[in-house]
């Protein structure tokens, strides 16, 4: 052996931000897009999207057609359940949905988030977001875009959106991952704010001793 040579060492070298593919706090937003890979969209030319859970949307927008206020929507599907370190994503190019995901997103929306045939010839109905005022169809180049309402930055953008969880596991067809850093962002500042807020409601002491009294 060459004396001049280094020691061979078998200690790791400490793991580096960009050693971790998919953890939204180890990459950037160029890195995380980098990693989408065409075949794991999902949709007619990948694999279907299965979440664990999906996420409904809502925040406000002023329609580009009439210049009114109105709601918009959007849905996230948390990590796929066979996936470990899959980052939660937007959908996009939803285009069918099971019968109780259908039903839901409806409700939360009040039909204003609907497949509407009119808005592909070619590919078939598409989930969008209609205007409250003028029903105009509000492209997901809107609604999802750098700067869209679903791009939040600021802490009234943050609190201005709101979210209703549907629990899975769920199977799309038809649909397409979106990543989105500042969502995921958004995503942990409200769990964080949902535990604090729970954590700080006073427990009612007094009601399991009243059931036992009446027993007696």
């Amino acid at each position: 052996m060459n004396s001049n040579s280094a020691p061979h060492s078998s200690a790791r070298r400490p793991r580096r931000p960009g050693d971790v593919k998919h953890d939204p706090l180890a990459v950037d937003a160029d890195t995380m897009l980098d990693d989408v890979q065409p075949a794991k969209r999902g949709g007619a030319r990948g694999v279907p999207v299965m979440c664990q859970e999906l996420l409904l949307l809502r925040a406000g927008a002023d329609c580009p057609q009439c210049g009114g206020r109105t709601p918009v929507f959007a849905m996230m599907g948390l990590p796929e359940f066979e996936v470990q370190n899959a980052p939660s994503t937007l959908l996009r190019r939803i285009v069918n949905l099971p019968p109780e995901v259908d039903k839901a997103v409806r409700a939360f929306s009040k039909g204003r988030w609907r497949n509407d045939h009119r808005a592909s010839r070619t590919s078939g109905a598409l989930w969008l977001s209609h205007c409250a005022r003028c029903d105009a169809r509000l492209d997901e180049d809107f609604t999802l875009g750098d700067d869209g309402p679903f791009r939040p930055r600021l802490y009234k953008q943050r609190v201005a959106i709101k979210m209703e969880r549907l629990p899975g596991p769920f199977v799309l067809d038809g649909a397409q991952r979106l990543p989105n850093l500042p969502m995921l962002s958004w995503l942990d500042w409200h769990n964080d704010r949902e535990r604090k807020a729970h954590a700080a409601k006073p427990r009612d002491v007094g009601r399991p001793a009243a059931k036992n009294k009446k027993r007696r």
